[in-house]
């Protein structure tokens, strides 16, 4: 019910899993997202940037099933297959406030991923 809410709020863009099912790897899906920048990283590896209050670019926040990761390694792990849903929020002030670290200063903007075992699939 959350995630059908934040869908129609209009402050972040979504993608379900008719979407995602469609690219053959994670990092087209966020590729095509607006504001997303997939940088790469070592060892095939990537990382996700946007935009920073200030300017340039910024290392997403990432939630996974509702946990906050420190860093893209559980999301560098993941397979479109075992997606259910991606949310944006490319702007700090967009962000829901469940979705901002506890003892975070300030988040740049965030990628929440969903996977098929969190939606009951």
């Amino acid at each position: 019910e959350d995630y059908v809410a934040r869908r129609r709020s209009g402050f972040g863009y979504a993608v379900d899993s008719s979407v995602i099912a469609t690219r053959g790897i994670l990092t087209s899906v966020f590729s095509e997202m607006p504001s997303v920048r997939v940088e790469r990283a070592r060892a095939g590896q990537f990382v996700l940037t946007l935009p920073a209050t200030r300017g340039g670019q910024c290392a997403a926040t990432v939630w996974i099933d509702g946990v906050y990761q420190r860093d893209f390694t559980e999301l560098n792990a993941l397979h479109t297959n075992e997606i259910a849903a991606v949310e944006v929020y490319p702007h700090a002030f967009s962000v829901p406030a469940q979705f901002i670290p506890p003892g975070s200063a300030g988040v740049c903007g965030a990628v929440i991923v969903w996977t098929k075992w969190a939606f009951g699939g």
